[in-house]
């Protein structure tokens, strides 16, 4: 048996397991950040918009779990300065003339610009596809058909 203040193993298991999946969650879109912002697929605009609430809700764990007693010491600090230095170097990117123009080769610019518009145009179609499936769904269901019933055949 264990005592009135310890976890049963099984949870304590199970804890441990969902405590690492979200630092792990966490950790890996932090990378992802960092290569996108690196790759010029993010906007200085979406940079800017980034916060504490808005990571975790893009890392897809709860806004709150780095303010548990868990991760408020050691994460949250880290993720809050990456965060920081994201933006400063977003600020920095935008204060400085168009690095397509001091380049002899404009051309990884364009193809940067043209991997992001692609991205995007995907990320529509998909989204187009599903309100269509849905649509389509919805509309091929037989279910009860509502008749109008007008007041010269009820008398």
């Amino acid at each position: 048996m264990t005592s009135g203040r310890q976890l049963p193993i099984h949870l304590a298991l199970a804890a441990k397991a969902r405590s690492d999946t979200s630092l792990a969650k966490i950790l890996a879109h932090k990378d992802n950040l960092t290569a996108k912002f690196q790759s010029g697929r993010m906007s200085v605009n979406e940079v800017m918009a980034l916060g504490l609430g808005e990571f975790c809700r893009q890392a897809d764990v709860g806004e709150n779990l780095l303010n548990g007693d868990k991760y408020r010491n050691d994460v949250k600090p880290g993720i809050k300065s990456f965060i920081k230095d994201l933006k400063k170097l977003a600020k920095e990117r935008s204060t400085d003339p168009e690095q397509s123009s001091s380049n002899e080769n404009p051309q990884p610019d364009l193809e940067v610009r043209l991997s992001r518009v692609c991205d995007l145009l995907h990320e529509a179609r998909l989204a187009l596809h599903s309100k269509r499936h849905i649509i389509r769904t919805l509309t091929s269901r037989r279910g009860r058909v509502v008749v109008g019933i007008s007041d010269d055949e009820t008398s």
